[in-house]
């Protein structure tokens, strides 16, 4: 049965932490942090504790940024197409 508690506690399909992604993508928490501020990743949740996005986007831009690292806002701009 499903309740109200277990609702807010499922993990959207989609969406991953950043906690989650900085272990499996190995790239700084923070980075992702500033991506999600400046909009490249969308939000898919946010719980008390946590912040759930979009898992595709961010691993589309951990792809391009691990190619060529320490280059984030090229990396942003080259894939949205700045």
């Amino acid at each position: 049965m499903v309740t109200k508690d277990n609702q807010k506690r499922r993990r959207p399909a989609v969406a991953i932490t950043l906690r989650e992604a900085e272990r499996r993508y190995g790239i700084l928490n923070s980075t992702f942090c500033r991506w999600v501020q400046k909009g490249y990743i969308p939000i898919v949740l946010r719980t008390k504790n946590e912040l759930f996005v979009d898992e595709a986007v961010l691993a589309e831009l951990a792809e391009a940024y691990k190619a060529n690292p320490g280059q984030g806002k090229k990396t942003i701009l080259v894939l949205k197409g700045g």
